[in-house]
């Protein structure tokens, strides 16, 4: 968190299945996480809509965390990956 200084910590999306197109690579997807503040993790956040490019999105990472986060398993499929910094997301919500 520390490196982020303020952001927001993406914990769940949810519509992966309708709010993304897998031709053009643009996502407008329902999340769910907490801010950060300082560089520390601050309240939760529900209900935000984070949008962009696939594509892009993987140009504008500036760092990835050398561990990975298996997450919570809620079907028989499992999958986990590192916590990505990404700057200047578009993020809409309260």
């Amino acid at each position: 968190f520390s490196m982020a200084d303020d952001g927001i910590y993406i914990t769940s999306f949810s519509g992966l299945h309708a709010g993304a197109n897998p031709v053009t690579g643009d996502f407008s997807l329902q999340s769910q996480g907490f801010l950060i503040k300082n560089g520390k993790r601050a309240g939760a956040v529900k209900g935000f809509t984070l949008a962009g490019n696939f594509f892009e999105l993987l140009k504008e990472i500036t760092a990835l965390s050398d561990t990975v986060d298996m997450g919570v398993q809620t079907s028989i499929t499992a999958f986990g990956a590192p916590c990505a910094l990404i700057p200047n997301m578009s993020v809409a919500g309260e």
